[in-house]
């Protein structure tokens, strides 16, 4: 069965025109397709491509629900994880499962907690060892037997580039990407979790090792 995506009315797989309105459907091969290719996208670790073949797909047929589950952990993967479990609420995939225990219901990072920067250079970019300097702090760039540099004269931390190594000098906090938002949620506070019986074998597999991955 496909759904029309122009007025939800359901179809038989091979009819190219909905029965309701009477616009015209995709035809079996495009779909066929776009899901050997999502799959192949997905069996080569290409996440990005497969999102958007999938995406195509349960646009195309809004009822194809294993699509639809497999377009809504690829979203997450890429970091779109309200999109995601979004998606997958609507298709009656998902349900809350309590309050997120990553924020404890709060929706903020738990690193940063909702500043956004990152928490050892606090927003500078700067190597919080060395002030960055890119020297040693310890022998001030001398080396010699320096035992925090090993006689190399450089800071450790950053190996003298003078950027903070724990959010690779851009600011941002290494754990929400700046963001501010719990990446387990994604802002919401709220745990979900996949109904796993509602898919069959193969697609859920594949769902809960992206979730796991």
């Amino acid at each position: 069965m496909k759904l029309c995506p122009h007025c939800g009315a359901a179809n038989d797989d091979k009819v190219l025109y909905c029965v309701e309105c009477m616009k015209p459907l995709p035809s079996p091969v495009t779909l066929d397709y776009l899901r050997r290719e999502g799959m192949a996208a997905l069996n080569s670790g290409d996440i990005r491509r497969a999102e958007e073949k999938f995406s195509r797909l349960i646009s195309l047929n809004p009822g194809d629900r294993e699509a639809g589950a497999l377009t809504g952990v690829l979203r997450i993967k890429l970091g779109l994880i309200r999109e995601g479990w979004s998606l997958l609420e609507d298709l009656n995939l998902a349900e809350s499962s309590g309050r997120c225990p990553s924020c404890r219901g709060t929706g903020r990072c738990p690193t940063c907690e909702g500043e956004e920067i990152c928490i050892m250079c606090r927003g500078t970019r700067r190597c919080a060892f060395c002030g960055g300097r890119g020297l040693c702090p310890s022998c001030g760039g001398s080396g010699g037997s320096c035992a925090v540099c090993g006689g190399i004269g450089t800071c450790p931390r950053c190996g003298g580039s003078g950027e903070c190594s724990y959010c690779s000098g851009t600011g941002r906090c290494y754990t929400c990407h700046g963001t501010g938002l719990c990446p387990s949620c994604g802002g919401s506070g709220v745990a979900r979790r996949v109904k796993y019986g509602e898919l069959n074998a193969d697609v859920a597999e594949r769902v809960r090792r992206l979730l796991e991955g």
